[in-house]
């Protein structure tokens, strides 16, 4: 086996579901939440289940139809969710993410709070999206 020259230093490379959750985050900094779903939309199971934050009544989401119907209608009503990710991590099938959102309604008043999303994958297609609140920064 060859190895590596002295001094060089082999780069990791990341797992397609990794790949997957950074071209999502890539894509919600460029254009914004919605372009963010379509792009994870497109590795997703068709039953993908998805819990918002924005849906404060902590209901989950089934499926593509529904998903972007929340987002639409959350945008109807004025709502700007921005999502911010601090850090990256794998384990097993899922994808952990590290961050904060802000939910700004139409009245200026605001929800605030550090979460970790959770993307459970299943033969890397996203099979479960979920958060919970997170301590620390």
């Amino acid at each position: 086996l060859a190895r590596p020259a002295a001094g060089c230093e082999t780069a990791s490379v990341d797992s397609r579901r990794m790949t997957i959750v950074k071209e999502v985050w890539d894509t919600v900094a460029e254009r914004g939440v919605a372009a963010g779903f379509d792009r994870l939309l497109l590795d997703s199971h068709e039953d993908v289940e998805i819990q918002p934050y924005a849906a404060e009544d902590g209901r989950v989401l089934r499926g593509a139809d529904e998903i972007r119907s929340f987002l639409r209608e959350a945008e109807a009503q004025g709502l700007s969710i921005r999502p911010k990710p601090r850090h990256f991590d794998e384990e097993d099938d899922r994808v952990l993410v590290a961050g904060s959102i802000r939910v700004v309604r139409p009245d200026g008043s605001f929800a605030e709070t550090m979460v970790r999303w959770t993307y459970a994958f299943r033969d890397d297609m996203l099979e479960r999206l979920f958060w919970e609140p997170r301590a620390g920064s």
